[in-house]
């Protein structure tokens, strides 16, 4: 599991973002995001409508979204995006699932999914996308490869 958080950002909210590394971290992350949160707001006096979870997975998670219900409760917001009904909700992003645009481009970088990683370097070569051709070069080079010769 990584963790990173920022301050204050332009629009007053504080950020904490997990990245999971297997499924097996969803709980941990979501229940020590929860914790964190807590100890933060008390700490820097920020109101939980300033702050918000969020966690990245490339997959969807299958288990936690339809199986794990009577833990956390998840209400689909847009495509790839989900957030659960707690009184402190923590957002739940799933690249595979993400539009093909360009406010979702970086999320899509790590998409787990061929497909979706076709369709996003499509758009990218399409548009000469140079800033994120390049990163799509040396995270996915064999599969830009075949992109860029199609």
């Amino acid at each position: 599991m990584t963790q990173a958080t920022d301050g204050q950002s332009q629009s007053n909210f504080s950020t904490l973002m997990y990245t999971l590394d297997t499924l097996a971290h969803f709980h941990e992350s979501y229940v020590s995001g929860i914790s964190f949160q807590v100890v933060y707001m008390g700490e820097k006096k920020v109101r939980a409508s300033e702050m918000t979870i969020t966690i990245v997975s490339a997959k969807r998670p299958v288990q936690v979204l339809e199986h794990c219900t009577d833990e956390v409760k998840w209400e689909q917001i847009g495509p790839g995006y989900y957030k659960s009904t707690d009184p402190l909700p923590v957002h739940l992003l799933v690249c595979d699932e993400l539009e093909v645009n360009p406010k979702n481009y970086l999320l899509l970088l790590f998409a787990a999914s061929e497909e979706k990683l076709r369709q996003f370097f499509e758009r990218i070569v399409e548009e000469e996308d140079s800033f994120y051709l390049r990163y799509a070069i040396r995270l996915k080079p064999k599969l830009m490869k075949v992109e860029r010769s199609l």
